[in-house]
């Protein structure tokens, strides 16, 4: 991307969830952060789905957030 300054580069990733029910926001935003870091861990500039087995343990009341685990 040209700037005023100079080109820059940019990259993306995007960690898609879905929600399961029963599910808390936060479980379905800590699924999607999982995806998320699949997706950098994979080279970035790429879409992942979190995986229909990854669970969240929901703990928010203890970290502030849910966190995904695979089961």
């Amino acid at each position: 991307m040209e700037t005023g300054k100079g080109r820059i580069s940019l990259t993306w990733s995007i960690g898609v969830g879905e929600s399961q029910p029963g599910d808390s926001i936060d479980q379905l935003l800590a699924r999607a952060d999982a995806a998320l870091y699949i997706a950098k861990e994979e080279g970035r500039n790429r879409v992942a789905g979190a995986s229909p087995d990854l669970r969240t343990k929901d703990t928010v009341a203890q970290h502030g957030i849910a966190r995904a685990t695979a089961c």
